[in-house]
């Protein structure tokens, strides 16, 4: 067994382990290494990419390549295996990339931040206010209005709402 050979292991062992540990470990006393920033910033430096599992990898895209081009020109496979190992870096800086955009930050909407909104009825109650559904804090809500009673409204009616006062909206 050469060093490659036992380097790709490793390094593809400890890369299953992590993997394993994030899938299905929830104990929130448990530390892997999961690289969490709680100051709200969702930037990404160089420093995510030198650590622990940057180095993992790029061992296991190094390793492997190495391991596999065994019998040919040790410089150029060495060359090729540090292009590879920067490829898998690259990889995992894209898959954080990614994450990180999928943040979703809730602003709360209340009150004021509604007027104008468009919503569709879908129920009339005995008090003559409506229910609709409309967009609130970026998701398809539920809202109790109310109206002057001059026009009786359809289910999948569009309204808009065009007033907030005393806790109520009212819709036209």
């Amino acid at each position: 067994m050469t060093l490659y050979f036992a380097l790709a292991l490793f390094s593809t062992g400890i890369f299953v382990v992590q993997f394993l540990l994030s899938m299905f470990v929830t104990d929130t006393d448990f530390d892997t290494d999961a690289d969490i920033n709680l100051d709200g910033s969702t930037d990404f430096s160089m420093s995510d990419l030198v650590s622990f599992k940057g180095l993992i990898h790029f061992l296991i895209g190094f390793s492997w390549t190495m391991w596999f081009w065994r019998d040919g020109n040790q410089f150029v496979a060495s060359m090729i295996a540090v292009v590879v190992g920067l490829i898998f870096m690259l990889v995992l800086a894209l898959v954080y990339w990614g994450a990180l955009h999928l943040k979703h930050e809730v602003r709360p909407e209340r009150g004021d931040d509604l007027i104008g909104r468009e919503g569709e009825v879908y129920l009339k109650n005995r008090d003559g206010s409506y229910l609709i559904y409309t967009e609130i804090n970026g998701a398809r809500r539920e809202l109790k209005v109310y109206h002057d009673g001059t026009k009786d409204f359809q289910t999948g009616a569009i309204v808009r709402i065009s007033s907030y006062s005393n806790g109520k909206y009212y819709i036209y």
